[in-house]
């Protein structure tokens, strides 16, 4: 969040706690995507909801209950007036979390009882010998690594075609499923 301050009632010019202060700000995220600002042409520019008045925030600094978030009131102590800063507040001493507005949406994905796979694919020959070696003829038998699946090599060429050696009802371990899949 960067706060610039135009205005400070102490006498020495630093922001202190307890002093009234006046300031202009943009709160971004970490990628830099604007949510927020007491600047017209910076809300303009990053296409926010348009307010009815762009002004400075006034506030009292360490006032409690505190008009901004904590880091923000804590960023500001020091501050000269005039000065620009650059503050990273982390979520402990930004927006409060609200259990009450948290929403659970539950994820529901369907999945078939049965998957049919192609009897028959290809992969490049650079990718099969990188899974399953070199020398490698027509007829052999690999099987797919971290699982019990064995293919039989059906044509060497720049691509190599396979087949599933596999039936109905086949029980398949698959290790990217964590577990038994029958096909």
């Amino acid at each position: 969040m960067v706060a610039t301050i135009l205005l400070s009632g102490c006498v020495d010019k630093t922001v202190k706690i307890g002093d009234n202060i006046s300031v202009n700000y943009t709160g971004s995220f970490e990628d830099g995507r604007v949510f927020d600002t007491s600047i017209e042409s910076v809300a303009k520019a990053n296409d926010l909801t348009p307010r009815d008045i762009y002004e400075p925030l006034k506030f009292t600094v360490g006032e409690k209950p505190s008009a901004v978030i904590e880091g923000f009131d804590k960023g500001v102590i020091g501050m000269r007036v005039g000065q620009t800063k650059m503050l990273t507040i982390p979520p402990e001493q930004a927006y409060p979390i609200n259990p009450g507005m948290i929403q659970v949406s539950p994820i529901v994905q369907y999945l078939p009882a049965t998957r049919t796979i192609p009897r028959v694919f290809e992969i490049p020959l650079e990718q099969f010998e990188q899974y399953f070696g070199e020398n490698r003829s027509v007829g052999d038998v690999v099987q797919i690594p971290d699982t019990n699946i064995n293919l039989t090599i059906k044509n060497i060429t720049s691509e190599v075609s396979l087949i599933y050696n596999l039936k109905v009802g086949s029980n398949i371990w698959d290790a990217s499923a964590h577990g038994m899949r029958r096909f």
